[in-house]
């Protein structure tokens, strides 16, 4: 072999070593981490291509998406949700989908997550279908987590078998909105929409595990924030494997498919603004809401400075909530689902809250 030849093949054994370790420390066990696909990378009308490339960006991490084809790569748009995101972000950009369309982790760290014991997650979502028809239509799938765990290995797979880690839908038989998951007991468990869900109408979803309660929110867009849809108890937050304190349970994520026996449940329609949250959020955090409605009540009000006050909120949050004031959710002027009420002045109305605040803590001492 020419001295070339060697040097040729010493370079190809150091790059596929390399990519071995690669692999193997992009999948071994570590705390679960966050991760927030916004889908605000691309331009409008254009895919996410080229094709496995991690071209869709985690902003909390690098848990980074990819299209496994061409075809399956989905197309940006401008058409985004109408409700502020909570955080004061701007939202220029959502993802379209068609069957076939998804998005999907390869070897990254989130796909073998730990979950301490006692210890949740969040998962949320915004997501308008096309169509839904029922009772005999087809699932659609907004995000997944793959694997199989109920399969014992023998054949043939019965229908739970097939089910894989989590997902969230909307269901084909009943049109609603459901979350399912096998919980760290590998039993499965799941919590569903009160009512179906409308085509062409924007949703934020959030499904929320506090490691004994699993829990289903929903925001309508219709100005009423977000309503618990139903809760039911569970045995440690998410499957992770045979052996808990040694996760192996490194399956993908995926957007805009579910997982059945194989890939499918295809989404039709938008999705924007995913985020998983490696621990349990309380409805005030989720991510649509108004900027300073600390309170959640869809109304930027004194309320929400007291709030700020006694959890002595940061500097940001108290211009957050100065800049909003009297802003409520609802049916705005111009289709943006904001109005602003006629309230009184910030200024003035801290001064009375600090007022009353100081006269009632004068009372309760004198008592």
């Amino acid at each position: 072999m020419s001295q070339l030849a060697r040097r040729a093949a010493g370079v190809a054994a150091f790059v596929i070593s390399f990519g071995c370790i690669a692999q193997c420390w992009a999948v071994s066990p570590n705390k679960l981490e966050n991760a927030y696909w916004r889908f605000e990378e691309g331009t409008n009308c254009t895919q996410t291509v080229p094709e496995n490339t991690d071209v869709v960006k985690d902003s909390a991490n690098h848990n980074d998406l990819r299209a496994p084809t061409a075809a399956a790569a989905p197309t940006y748009t401008n058409d985004v949700p109408p409700t502020p995101l909570r955080s004061g972000l701007a939202n220029n950009l959502a993802l379209s989908f068609t069957p076939n369309n998804e998005l999907n982790t390869n070897v990254k760290n989130i796909e073998n997550g730990t979950i301490d014991s006692g210890g949740g997650f969040t998962i949320e979502a915004a997501f308008r279908a096309n169509s839904v028809s029922f009772p005999n239509g087809p699932y659609r799938a907004i995000i997944a987590k793959e694997g199989e765990p109920a399969d014992d290995g023998a054949a043939p797979k019965n229908d739970i078998e097939k089910l894989p880690t989590l997902t969230l839908k909307v269901r084909g038989d009943t049109g609603v909105l459901q979350f399912e998951e096998f919980d760290a007991a590998k039993n499965l468990v799941s919590v569903s929409s009160s009512t179906p869900i409308n085509a062409n109408q924007w949703y934020y979803a959030a499904a929320v595990n506090t490691g004994s309660l699993l829990s289903l929110y929903l925001n309508s867009n219709d100005g009423n924030g977000y309503q618990l849809q139903g809760s039911v108890g569970v045995n440690g937050a998410l499957y992770q494997g045979a052996d808990p304190s040694h996760p192996d349970w490194d399956k993908l994520w995926a957007i805009g498919r579910g997982f059945f026996d194989g890939p499918t449940d295809f989404f039709d329609g938008l999705i924007d603004e995913v985020r998983l949250s490696n621990t349990a959020l309380s409805p005030s955090q989720f991510l649509f809401g108004l900027p300073g409605d600390f309170d959640n009540n869809g109304v930027v009000d004194s309320a929400d400075y007291v709030i700020w006050r006694k959890m002595a909120g940061s500097q940001t949050d108290y211009e957050m909530w100065r800049a909003h004031f009297g802003q409520t959710l609802g049916g705005g002027a111009n289709g943006d689902g904001l109005s602003q009420s006629s309230v009184p002045e910030p200024a003035s109305l801290i001064f009375a809250v600090v007022a009353l605040m100081a006269s009632t803590t004068a009372q309760c001492r004198r008592r």
